[in-house]
């Protein structure tokens, strides 16, 4: 049985949509900032989000990528980047792909001990694997979650989305 209630996950999208019907998961922590490759990996961005709004996902895809890997290579967690081309991943029906950039980023904050981070991407991982149509695949980020809820290192924040996501 699958334990996470996807009503909850998909809460967890704002109304900002890149693509009609897309959502783009609502951030709680700033963007990484201060890091030399932050401002070459700020050009990347800037170009897939103005790919994006001219429908060019395919190259929007291809600089979101590109800016996610400068910033993992200057010791960043890419959470903004990788949220953002999940989005696309979604928008272009590749929810699977989408999944696996979610459950690598909640694995790089799991190895930095950002078990905040890790969290909001797991719950975006699962959602994105049932949307993907692979429940199966969903059951390892869920039980990492459970794990979480009983962390005490949680922010209160956190408690409270793994509260609205997790059936007990």
């Amino acid at each position: 049985m699958l334990l996470l209630s996807l009503a909850a996950a998909a809460s967890l999208f704002t109304a900002e949509p890149v693509a009609p019907r897309t959502p783009l998961l609502a951030l709680a922590a700033p963007p990484c900032a201060g890091t030399p490759t932050r401002h070459v990996s700020e050009m990347y961005l800037e170009n897939a989000r103005r790919f994006v709004t001219t429908g060019d996902l395919e190259a929007a895809r291809r600089e979101y990528r590109i800016a996610r890997m400068l910033e993992a290579d200057g010791g960043c967690l890419p959470e903004a980047t990788s949220n953002e081309l999940a989005t696309v991943l979604l928008a272009e029906s590749r929810a699977k792909e989408a999944a696996t950039v979610m459950r690598e980023l909640a694995a790089d904050a799991a190895r930095e001990n950002d078990i905040d981070m890790e969290a909001r991407a797991r719950v975006a991982a699962a959602w994105l694997e049932v949307q993907a149509g692979d429940r199966a695949a969903a059951k390892a980020d869920v039980r990492r979650l459970h794990d979480i809820a009983r962390d005490s290192r949680i922010s209160p924040e956190t408690r409270a989305l793994l509260r609205a996501s997790l059936r007990r």
